[in-house]
C-alpha cells in the first residue's frame, strides 16, 4: 500500500531533505527531487528555470516556493493546524522528547508562528503518557516556564531514560534467545536426570537395552 503523501509544506521539505541522504550523487538527488514533487509545482514553475541547478540549489528554490505559499495563502488558523500536524513523540528515535521539541521550534520558525510556545507545550504534555509524567525524573526537570528553550533542556534529560526501538528490539531478541537456551538446557538436564534416576532392568541401563 502506497504511503499517503503529506500536504504539509514543512513535512514535504523535511522528507525531501532526509531522503536525499540516501543518494550519493547529485544526479541521483536531482532525479529523486523531480520524481517526488507534485504536479502543481511544475504547473506553477517553469522547468527551464531549474536547468543547471545543483540539488541543494533546487531545494532552496523549492523551499522559497512553499514559503511564499504559506505567506500568501495560509491564514493564521491554517498555520496553527500545520504547526501541530503529524507532530508526535517518536519513540523509535534515540532522543524522542528533545526531537519533538526541536522539530516544534523549527516549525514555529518555518511557519512564522510567534507566541506559540504554550500551544506546543500543551500538545507535548498530551502526547506523553500519564505514567511517564509521574516519574521522578520528569518532575525533577519539569520547567516552571512556558518557554520552549527551557523545555528543550528538560527534554534532553528525559531522553536519558528513553529506549530506542533499536535497543528494545535487541533486548527482546537477546532475552528471547536466552530464554530459549535456558529452556533447552533445563530440558536436557531433566532428560539426563530422568535417565539416571531410572533403575536398569536386568542389569542393563534403559538406553542400552536394545531388542533385536
Amino acid at each position: 500500500m502506497k504511503e499517503k503523501t503529506s500536504s504539509n509544506p514543512f513535512i514535504i521539505l523535511k522528507n525531501l531533505k532526509i531522503s536525499l541522504f540516501k543518494h550519493h550523487t547529485d544526479e541521483a538527488r536531482l532525479k529523486f527531487i523531480f520524481s517526488n514533487l507534485g504536479s502543481t509545482f511544475f504547473i506553477e514553475n517553469n522547468i527551464d528555470d531549474f536547468e543547471g541547478l545543483s540539488s541543494s540549489e533546487l531545494l532552496t528554490k523549492i523551499t522559497h516556493y512553499y514559503t511564499d505559499i504559506i505567506e500568501e495563502e495560509f491564514d493564521i488558523y491554517d498555520r496553527l493546524c500545520l504547526l501541530i500536524d503529524d507532530l508526535k513523540v517518536d519513540y523509535d528515535l534515540r532522543k524522542p522528547y528533545s526531537s519533538f521539541i526541536s522539530e516544534a521550534i523549527d516549525r514555529i520558525s518555518f511557519f512564522n508562528a510567534s507566541n506559540c510556545d504554550a500551544l506546543i507545550i500543551k500538545y507535548f504534555l498530551e502526547s506523553i503518557s500519564q505514567k511517564f509524567r509521574q516519574f521522578l525524573i520528569f518532575k525533577d526537570y519539569l520547567p516552571d516556564s512556558m518557554v520552549l528553550s527551557d523545555w528543550l533542556s528538560a527534554a534532553k534529560e528525559w531522553d536519558k531514560i528513553a529506549t530506542s526501538s533499536f535497543v528494545r528490539n535487541f533486548r527482546k531478541s537477546h532475552s528471547t534467545n536466552k530464554f530459549t537456551i535456558n529452556i533447552k538446557a533445563e530440558f536436557n538436564n531433566d532428560v539426563v536426570k530422568d535417565t539416571k534416576d531410572v533403575k536398569p532392568a536386568f542389569g542393563i541401563r534403559p538406553c542400552h537395552y536394545i531388542i533385536q
